[in-house]
């Protein structure tokens, strides 16, 4: 527990300090960070489907376009394993 409150910055530490443990801090700061399961599959359903459309730009360059690509595909990592459609 005292890991978590010496790691985290004052905007957060001012949300958790009044955490009686350290699961509840962690998920407090889940939830803060990502959202609830709701908020998640929602993210996860707009970020899929900016993948699954993602086309090049007519006003783009390759590298702006490789860039956008690399940040839909690491915002979908970031809610982990992704179940592939059948």
């Amino acid at each position: 527990m005292h890991t978590l409150l010496y790691a985290v910055g004052p905007d957060e530490y001012s949300r958790v300090s009044s955490c009686f443990n350290a699961k509840e801090i962690w998920e407090k700061l889940e939830v803060t960070h990502k959202g609830t399961d709701r908020v998640k599959k929602s993210n996860v359903g707009i970020f899929t489907l900016n993948y699954e459309t993602f086309t090049m730009k007519p006003e783009e360059d390759i590298k702006v376009m490789y860039d956008r690509f690399t940040t839909i595909i690491n915002e979908l990592k970031s809610y982990g394993p992704i179940p592939l459609k059948k």
